[in-house]
């Protein structure tokens, strides 16, 4: 199962569609997507990133704190 925050991304960058009459939704790739959309959607995901960088520094965040907070954003186990 893909996290929900990713799909988000993906959405917004344009390189995913979704059929939303469906439960649960499927979604598949934009067959019109670009080199264009594939930049905007590592810029949406490093900006992600980047945010949780910086609210982790601003709090005092341990960079091992900070690495557990993306892995929980992106839903990834201990070993991705």
């Amino acid at each position: 199962m893909i996290n929900n925050r990713i799909v988000d991304l993906a959405v917004k960058a344009g390189l995913i569609n979704y059929v939303d009459n469906e439960t649960p939704r499927y979604y598949f790739v934009d067959s019109r997507a670009t080199p264009t959309d594939v930049e905007e959607f590592a810029k949406l995901l490093l900006k992600d990133i980047l945010d949780i960088c910086n609210r982790g520094a601003e709090t005092q965040t341990t960079s091992g704190g900070v690495a557990i907070l993306v892995r929980q954003r992106f839903g990834l186990n201990e070993q991705s």
